[in-house]
């Protein structure tokens, strides 16, 4: 029911779907709390929703839900808290929420494991400190996400012995590190199997050999920093591109344009179009 312009919705019918396990409400306007009667509701998808505040309590609850996505929201901090009453959350998705603070109380999340909070606010200022605690009071967290925020690096001014120690994932990706030291606690974190660094500054320069050394030797993980393609700083003569040109007996025909035109054969799968630079 995504993309259906929904912005009520009738309590009293939600009573009869007593099956329903998945919902994709994204792109709605609806308010979660007119949902908590799809008792065995596991995943609930109301992205795109124009949330800005939740109204949950431990009486109006999702005893079965699994997995919430509300990214695109407006969500505040006080709002997050009361999804503390999702007893059984697993998995969070608050991707861009303009979020810039989290609540203190994320402790009492106690069986979440995956937290996403790519495109919001967070950065390396005074509350840094306070939002990295706020992260590691959650007890079974094993996948976070970070990606695309303002983050100079992971702040340990709160953090203490054994913090972190079921996160196996770190997405750092696209952040404004600088200097791989800023991330170097890292290797503390004696569960960690991957920490993606992509797109930040000191990763673009591959600065990072000695952070991937220090992971690898005290967690066994791995660093990873994807190449980012920089199509500004390509030449035109540089540039192929690849056309479909026909499609017969299972064998794809393409062409090539880069100064003379040359034909490539394959047995690919249908190939639509594709371009590289």
């Amino acid at each position: 029911m995504s993309k259906m312009n929904i912005n009520a919705v009738n309590v009293e019918d939600t009573y009869f779907f007593i099956n329903l396990v998945y919902f994709d409400l994204s792109e709605n306007e609806i308010k979660i709390e007119d949902l908590i009667n799809f008792a065995n509701l596991q995943t609930l998808i109301l992205s795109c929703n124009k949330i800005q505040k939740i109204n949950l309590s431990l009486e109006q609850t999702f005893n079965n839900l699994d997995t919430l996505d509300l990214s695109f929201n407006y969500l505040t901090k006080e709002s997050i808290s009361n999804l503390k009453y999702i007893p059984m959350l697993r998995k969070l998705i608050l991707e861009n929420n303009e979020l810039n603070e989290l609540p203190e109380n994320m402790s009492q999340f106690q069986f979440l494991e995956e937290l996403i909070l790519d495109g919001n606010l967070f950065q390396s200022n005074n509350y840094a400190s306070s939002f990295w605690y706020c992260l590691a009071s959650i007890k079974k967290l094993s996948y976070l996400s970070l990606s695309r925020n303002n983050l100079r690096g992971i702040h340990t001014e709160k953090l203490v012995a054994g913090n972190f120690m079921s996160l196996t994932i770190i997405d750092f990706s696209y952040n404004i590190v600088e200097n791989q030291h800023n991330l170097i606690c890292a290797r503390n974190f004696k569960s960690l199997q991957k920490l993606i660094i992509t797109g930040n500054p000191f990763a673009m320069s591959q600065e990072h050999k000695g952070l991937e050394m220090e992971v690898y030797a005290r967690t066994g993980g791995i660093v990873v920093n994807e190449e980012v393609e920089k199509y500004y700083l390509k030449q035109k003569n540089d540039k192929i591109r690849l056309k479909l040109n026909s499609i017969k007996q299972g064998k794809l025909k393409m062409m090539i344009l880069k100064k003379t035109k040359r034909l490539f054969y394959g047995n690919r799968d249908a190939l639509d179009y594709c371009q590289t630079y």
